[in-house]
């Protein structure tokens, strides 16, 4: 029972992980984007 909890919260962890990640690249790309805009 302890052990499917854990894998449980350590799942969730990484899927929230992911999601930041994704999060943290899209504004890094949009960022990129409009210093390339700016320079251009």
């Amino acid at each position: 029972m302890l052990r499917k909890i854990n894998v449980n919260i350590i799942n969730g962890n990484t899927a929230i992980i992911e999601i930041l990640g994704r999060g943290c690249l899209k504004k890094v790309k949009n960022n990129v984007k409009t210093i390339f805009m700016s320079y251009l």
